[in-house]
């Protein structure tokens, strides 16, 4: 028989630290004879699944991911031996929650994107790199979402992060006859205010510098009362500019209509 120490010899040991989505992360040795192919992450994959979260997993819909990035996933040949993790960066594992499709509507004021995302861990990474794709300006910022299930203000819910965004989803049963789970989301940004809870008031003496607290103290805008510009402009752009003044006055009544916050449209004209 084979000594202790002969055997010891004859194995290659590598150490993972391994965080499976929405759990700790967890220390995993790898061993394997010297005569034998290194392993890569698939041929981990089965053992992964004995873990008791991924117990109804398939071993091959795993995806891995390196933690600072959990958009691009890592080659499941990957040879184990090349994976540098510490617990503050370990492998990341992501795996399916559901059969279903995922069918997001995110708003962030008045713009809003539509996308249909797998039903998996990573639901919260996904929604958040494809918001940040569209409004390059949440990447500096600190910002949440809000969830209401039937779009009443009072029974809004904030998500501010994957395990409060995997409940709500995992509540949300798929129609009859289709796989797909729908939900709604708007995007706050922490420290600024909603635009629908600005009062007019604070609208106009944040923006126009003025006293008042109705749509009446609103100040009327005329194009007689304007100084003729600085250097003159041709009838062409003044007939440009008269336009897109209609499309925004357009707008703000179709949102008034739609009881939207139209206050948006004018603070981001």
């Amino acid at each position: 028989m084979e000594s202790l120490k002969s055997i010891r010899e004859n194995l290659r040991v590598v150490k993972l630290w391994v965080l499976i989505e929405n759990e700790n992360p967890v220390m995993l040795s790898v061993k394997w004879k010297i005569t034998d192919p290194e392993p890569d992450l698939a041929d981990i994959e089965p053992r992964l699944c004995e873990k008791e979260v991924l117990s109804d997993v398939q071993p091959e819909s795993l995806e891995f991911f390196r933690y600072g990035d959990r958009i691009a996933p890592i080659c499941p040949g990957t040879l184990v031996s090349t994976l540098n993790t510490t617990d503050q960066d370990p492998l990341v594992v992501r795996y399916p929650l559901s059969d279903s499709q995922v069918v997001v509507r995110c708003n962030l004021f008045t713009s809003w994107y539509k996308r249909r995302f797998p039903h998996n861990s990573g639901l919260w990474y996904l929604i958040r790199h494809e918001a940040e794709t569209k409004w390059e300006n949440l990447r500096n910022s600190q910002y949440f979402f809000v969830y209401s299930q039937d779009n009443k203000k009072s029974e809004e819910e904030q998500i501010m992060n994957e395990f409060a965004l995997n409940n709500i989803v995992a509540n949300i049963q798929p129609s009859e006859d289709s796989d797909e789970r729908e939900i709604s989301l708007s995007i706050r940004v922490k420290g600024k205010k909603a635009y629908d809870d600005w009062e007019i008031g604070e609208v106009l003496k944040e923006f126009l510098h003025q006293d008042g607290s109705s749509i009446g103290d609103i100040p009327t805008f005329k194009m007689d009362d304007l100084k003729k510009p600085d250097p003159d402009i041709t009838q062409v752009e003044l007939k440009l500019f008269v336009d897109e003044l209609k499309k925004k006055k357009v707008l703000s009544n179709m949102l008034f209509v739609m009881n939207q916050p139209a206050e948006s449209s004018f603070l981001h004209s």
